[in-house]
């Protein structure tokens, strides 16, 4: 299950990571990100989806190049 559609950027990235992690294109796409309104976000099941595709698409930033590319 996905976000409502107004959550796609997060819902496209999340399903994306694998791609763009192995390019090594991922912080580029995660810039790219436009800055949504997590109030739009509805109930428990919204909230914990939207804090999993997050928490996915940050530990792709931080670990995107390994230990030698660790984003300060």
């Amino acid at each position: 299950k996905l976000l409502p559609a107004y959550f796609d950027p997060w819902n496209d990235l999340a399903t994306s990571l694998p791609i763009l992690f192995k390019e090594k294109t991922f912080r580029q796409a995660v810039d790219r990100l436009p800055l949504l309104d997590h109030n739009k976000l509805t109930g428990h099941h919204q909230l914990r989806l939207a804090h999993l595709q997050l928490a996915l698409i940050t530990c792709g930033y931080v670990w995107q190049n390994g230990e030698a590319g660790v984003v300060k």
